[in-house]
């Protein structure tokens, strides 16, 4: 199974800036993604699509961000903390893609 998402950097950096900026930190992102990510929009908009990915590649289901965790090896390839899929990250100035491939049903 697949899933794409992709994201707009432009509204992912004016939601983050809002005065609901810090919940919506929250209420996506795990941590260890935070302490990853360091506040650099690019970082968040990919892990965000990562999840969104993930997510429409599973296609059922309640979407719970924090159940999805995106981290980084230490060469920084992306993986899924604790489950089988393969993905793909992306971004320009203007938008961050993902792309995830379930390996195992």
């Amino acid at each position: 199974m697949i899933g794409t998402d992709i994201v707009d950097i432009k509204d992912l950096r004016r939601i983050i800036k809002s005065k609901h900026g810090p919940a919506f930190l929250n209420k996506v992102y795990t941590e260890r993604e935070l302490v990853y990510c360091n506040n650099d929009v690019h970082h968040l908009a990919t892990t965000f699509a990562a999840k969104e990915a993930v997510f429409k590649a599973k296609g059922k289901g309640y979407f719970e961000p924090k159940s999805i965790e995106v981290l980084r090896s230490l060469s920084g390839k992306p993986y899924i903390n604790g489950q089988d899929v393969l993905i793909t990250l992306s971004y320009t100035k203007a938008y961050a893609v993902a792309f995830a491939l379930i390996t195992k049903p």
